[in-house]
């Protein structure tokens, strides 16, 4: 399911996005605003995919 605006896209999270995810959260900037593990780790990606794929609730922008 893809739910979309004219701004914004949003769609379940997958196992491809483990790599983007571990990107984005592993910048400092971001990490600012958002209360994760710094520095994010590969292995705290791949929770989140278990997490996500479990539960079929969370959502990313795309």
């Amino acid at each position: 399911m893809i739910l979309e605006t004219e701004r914004c896209k949003l769609r379940f999270f997958k196992s491809s996005d483990v790599d983007a995810l571990f990107s984005i959260c592993n910048d400092k900037e971001f990490n600012q605003y958002v209360p994760l593990p710094y520095p994010y780790h590969k292995s705290d990606a791949k929770k989140m995919d278990k997490i996500a794929t479990k539960k079929k609730e969370r959502w990313i922008r795309i």
